[in-house]
């Protein structure tokens, strides 16, 4: 079942450092969304207003993923093509920027149309005391649209440039794979997106 978010009034808070998750240079997300929408935040986590060190967006109807370090720099930037066709859309983000490598997926596909050079840092998911779904860390810029199965995995590294990793988040056919069996011992039945 997915979530839906108006654009103006709802989304998803947690105050609060993550519980057992420290600052990294590994990360991964994945999740199903479906908009019309050219703009607002997908998922975030930062202190305050502007010092997000984690954010998926929307810019003109792109999904847009920046990470950053304690000091504010962005260690590595990306945007897709425009997905903002009102059809579920699969996105893959997947980082190790010690080396540093980083992918952007859409629909099991390569898609940084717009993409820095990631660089070797560290991603200051500690000092992350707040985390969205659907704004920013202060309640603003709101997503208008739905979401479904985000996974966010930080310190795991799942290499999407391996078509093999893809096939546990989205099938070959493209169809949403339940993410659950990262975490639960089975997979939930349901409608899926």
């Amino acid at each position: 079942m997915s979530v839906s978010f108006d654009g103006s009034t709802t989304y998803l808070s947690r105050a609060g450092a993550l519980t057992d998750v420290s600052s990294s240079k590994i990360g991964t997300l994945s999740f199903w969304l479906n908009t019309e929408a050219t703009s607002g935040t997908i998922f975030s986590g930062g202190a305050a207003a502007g010092s997000e060190k984690f954010i998926v967006d929307l810019t003109s109807g792109k999904v847009r993923i920046t990470l950053r370090n304690s000091a504010g720099t962005t260690l590595w930037q990306a945007s897709s093509t425009a997905i903002n066709t009102g059809l579920w859309k699969h996105v893959g983000v997947a980082f190790t920027l010690g080396t540093p490598t980083a992918h952007l997926y859409v629909n099991r596909s390569s898609d940084e149309t717009e993409a820095t050079a990631a660089i070797d840092g560290t991603v200051d998911y500690a000092g992350a005391t707040i985390w969205t779904v659907g704004s920013t860390v202060d309640g603003t810029s709101f997503f208008d649209g739905k979401l479904y199965d985000l996974l966010f995995w930080p310190g795991t590294f799942i290499d999407f440039s391996d078509s093999t990793a893809l096939k546990y988040l989205v099938s070959s056919d493209g169809v949403a794979v339940s993410t659950t069996k990262f975490y639960q011992p089975s997979i939930p039945s349901g409608v899926k997106p």
